[in-house]
């Protein structure tokens, strides 16, 4: 069987440098050389995706989200909440899909709703593209990458109007700082306001708290320094600024149900991708009864 592990999920870049400073990377999943029948785990990140797709069936029930090909030809468009524990995620036939992952506070530059207010659920039917289905059904079907990312960028500069929030936008570098490691109580003292303000803002445009977000944020450095195969974990959790291994193995399990020792030897990035994902081999796919996300 076929395995999201070894499929060909290509991942773009946009070209113009006003939608680089938002825009992390395109991503695209191509149906016609690949259907599969799998559930893996997708775990929590700071990025934002919001994907267009067609002839899919989308059910979401708590963290569980199933995705099922259907002959419903109709362009929609999603978008996945911000979570401090893993998706599980089905795939059950064929997909088709185009996804824009956004930089976190870049969606905001594109959309006129607040994310935390269009992303409550771990996925959410997001409507305020509808007037450009037609564009939208013609980036899904184009099969030149270069074509397509310029399209992208294209569409991406109509919807362009800056928004600007000068305090989360500090607050979220100051969290991601390769240098150093900041608290909640050392960002009101640096930023001059007060935790609540912080908690509001945060909840408003990231959908999370400071807190969440510092540790989803660490935990994605500390994946990307183990990368380097030279790095133990000890000396990972320290350039990652954990405070040592002990605190590094206790914040990985809550975020993702595994000690790190385990989730890498079970999880790993998908060919070609920027996507850590866990399959779960010979697992059962469970049935997801919710909310039909079609018809949200």
């Amino acid at each position: 069987m076929i395995s999201l592990l070894t499929v060909e999920i290509k991942a773009l870049y946009p070209a113009h440098e006003v939608i680089r400073n938002y825009v992390a990377y395109y991503y695209l999943f191509n149906p016609d050389k690949y259907c599969l029948n799998e559930f893996y785990l997708a775990y929590p990140h700071i990025n934002t995706p919001l994907f267009f797709y067609s002839k899919t069936s989308i059910r979401a029930s708590g963290r569980h989200i199933r995705y099922t090909d259907t002959t419903d030809s109709e362009i929609q468009v999603g978008i996945i909440g911000r979570s401090l524990q893993p998706y599980h995620c089905t795939v059950d036939g064929c997909f088709s899909n185009v996804t824009i992952v956004f930089k976190p506070l870049g969606i905001s530059q594109f959309v006129n709703v607040p994310f935390g207010t269009m992303a409550k659920r771990p996925f959410q039917r997001f409507f305020g593209w509808e007037q450009f289905s037609g564009l939208l059904q013609n980036l899904l079907g184009e099969q030149d990458d270069e074509l397509l990312v310029s399209k992208l960028d294209q569409f991406l500069l109509s919807r362009y109007s800056p928004v600007q929030e000068p305090l989360v936008e500090r607050a979220v570098a100051l969290l991601t700082a390769e240098e150093a490691s900041h608290d909640v109580g050392e960002l009101e003292h640096l930023l001059g306001c007060n935790r609540k303000t912080l908690f509001r803002l945060f909840q408003k445009h990231l959908g999370c708290s400071p807190t969440g977000f510092k540790r989803i944020a660490r935990f994605r450095n500390a994946l990307e320094k183990l990368q380097d195969r030279s790095l133990t974990l000890t000396q990972a959790a320290y350039e990652a600024h954990f405070y040592d291994q002990a605190h590094f193995s206790k914040e990985v399990k809550k975020l993702t149900g595994d000690a790190p020792q385990h989730l890498l030897s079970k999880a790993a990035y998908a060919s070609n991708s920027p996507f850590f994902i866990h399959v779960k081999k010979g697992s059962h796919v469970p049935d997801v009864q919710g909310q039909t996300c079609n018809n949200a």
